[in-house]
């Protein structure tokens, strides 16, 4: 006997709470005044103001999403298969600028849920996390990955379309990752900065700084692309041990690649 393959259905979020100045834009419409226990469906753009902070239910019982100020973000995917409760899932939330906080439950083998930014995105299972992207005033951008409780692995992806392959870092409980990026018309430079507990394994260390020289060396490399339409003619990598001046065991480690015409 054949059995029909579940179909796919849209998701959807509802919003639980808003203070302050909240609008969205559903797709090819205007900018509306978000209100409590809309629904609001994929491709819906939300913008929050100086004062303005939401509270959504996403994708089902997926995920529950804070927006903080000066927000915007998209949610551009929200899909279901099977059941609201044990059923496969797909979330995809678009950051341009401000801070999302979320708490992912734990998801099916074959669900994904994804924050994207300007250079990568972040993948989540059963997590709390916080992810921020600051646009500056000279045009780069920085973006923050911090993992609350659970796992978030980051995947930084090249700018422009340039070549490499993605690069990784799997943040645990209470671990952060910033990168920052800039643009110019000599090619580009990329800092990465992350810190590392004190108690953490010299072998485990060495692969999260391997990780880190990876990850911007391919994002210095694409952003020359971008920015001249060839790629970077030479690279520099600068690796600094750092320690807390307030708790000596905390180390970090800043990993710096300038790419040059």
């Amino acid at each position: 006997m054949l059995v029909a393959a579940e179909a796919t259905r849209d998701g959807k979020a509802i919003v639980r709470s808003i203070h302050g100045d909240v609008t969205y834009q559903a797709e090819g419409g205007e900018f509306k005044k978000l209100r409590t226990n809309m629904e609001l469906g994929p491709k819906t753009l939300l913008q929050s103001g100086a004062d303005g902070v939401a509270y959504l239910q996403v994708n089902g019982y997926t995920s529950t999403v804070k927006l903080t100020e000066n927000t915007k973000v998209t949610l551009a995917e929200m899909e279901q298969m099977g059941g609201m409760v044990g059923g496969d899932s797909k979330t995809n939330l678009k950051l341009d600028k401000g801070t999302v906080l979320g708490s992912v439950r734990k998801l099916s083998a074959n669900s994904t849920y994804e924050v994207a930014v300007p250079n990568g995105v972040a993948g989540i299972r059963g997590t709390d996390f916080s992810v921020t992207v600051t646009v500056n005033a000279n045009g780069s951008f920085t973006v923050d990955f911090r993992s609350v409780t659970g796992q978030l692995l980051c995947s930084v992806t090249p700018i422009g379309g340039g070549p490499g392959p993605n690069q990784q870092n799997n943040l645990t409980t209470g671990q952060t990752w910033t990168v920052t990026g800039t643009i110019n018309q000599q090619g580009g430079a990329i800092t990465a900065t992350v810190g590392i507990p004190g108690n953490t394994p010299p072998a485990v260390q060495a692969g999260i700084v391997s990780a880190v020289q990876q990850t911007v060396t391919v994002i210095a490399n694409a952003i020359a692309v971008a920015s001249t339409g060839h790629g970077a003619g030479t690279t520099t990598t600068t690796t600094t041990p750092t320690q807390s001046s307030t708790s000596p065991s905390e180390t970090g480690t800043t990993v710096t690649v300038t790419a040059q015409d």
